[in-house]
């Protein structure tokens, strides 16, 4: 059983198993204070685990691309930007879950590989991304 916690210090979310149990991750060395694992992966693996989240819960037909990027949050530290473009209507017919269902799956999985980054995720069609590049 896993527990998910928060970090007040930095509003991070960790993962570690109750009772001081150690993870594999742990075993092997590669965490830091608390059982928190601090590494972070490449950015094309999390394009890679934020596309397979949405195709999952969109479909792989309504999901056109991701495109990941290292940001800041607004405390400066480290954070992920995560743009999930999608096929037009996709938003107006797929149901309120899927987006909260990515959303989790998206941090779980980059928690679970290892990423310490906070993903801050936004959706656009092809069309929006071309009014905002538009002068």
């Amino acid at each position: 059983m896993r527990i998910r916690v928060r970090c007040r210090r930095r509003g991070r979310i960790g993962s570690r198993l109750p009772h001081g149990k150690a993870t594999e991750r742990q075993r092997l060395g590669i965490t830091g204070a608390f059982g928190y694992i601090y590494r972070m992966i490449d950015i094309e693996k999390v394009s890679q685990i934020a596309g397979d989240a949405a195709k999952a819960n969109l479909g792989s037909q309504n999901v056109l691309r991701v495109e990941s990027e290292p940001t800041t949050d607004w405390e400066g530290d480290e954070a992920l930007s995560l743009l999930i473009v999608i096929a037009p209507g996709v938003a107006e017919s797929a149901n309120d879950n899927a987006f909260l269902n990515i959303l989790a799956q998206i941090s779980d999985r980059l928690l679970d590989a290892g990423e310490e980054r906070f993903p801050f995720v936004h959706y656009a069609t092809e069309e929006e991304l071309a009014d905002v590049d538009s002068p």
